[in-house]
């Protein structure tokens, strides 16, 4: 390529595909970055509510991802006062199941072993005051 006018043009179409290029994929990170902070959030409000129920329900569990499951199931093993089961999951799904559901076990057992600590701060006294 001895014609400068075709290697200018050939460097301009290459600076114009590398902005393009860079620009698709600040723009994927960005929502890759918003699609997990909406699951975190999910698995938080779902861990969160599935431990108060079952503590108000007298379950004392907890979950550990433990390979696939078509429902969630007892481990056979108690950690202290809690069981340890193994929560629904399908590894087929991928790294973003596998994400959602790391998440869900951690605020769900969290949130179980600080009401098992203080029991009284999360006694429920619905329709107390009905006549």
């Amino acid at each position: 390529m001895n014609n400068p006018k075709i290697l200018k043009l050939v460097i301009a179409l290459l600076v114009v595909a590398l902005l393009t290029s860079l620009f698709f994929w600040h723009r994927a990170r960005r929502e890759n970055s918003r699609w997990q902070w909406q699951v975190m959030e999910l698995g938080a409000y779902k861990g969160s509510a599935r431990a108060i129920h079952d503590f108000q329900a007298g379950q004392l569990r907890l979950f550990a991802l433990g390979g696939g499951s078509d429902s969630d199931r007892y481990s056979g093993t108690n950690d202290g006062a809690f069981e340890v089961w193994i929560p629904q999951y399908y590894p087929p799904l991928g790294s973003p199941h596998r994400f959602a559901m790391e998440r869900w076990i951690a605020i769900y057992n969290h949130q179980m072993q600080s009401m098992h600590r203080d029991p009284k701060k999360y006694l429920t006294t619905t329709n107390t005051n009905s006549p």
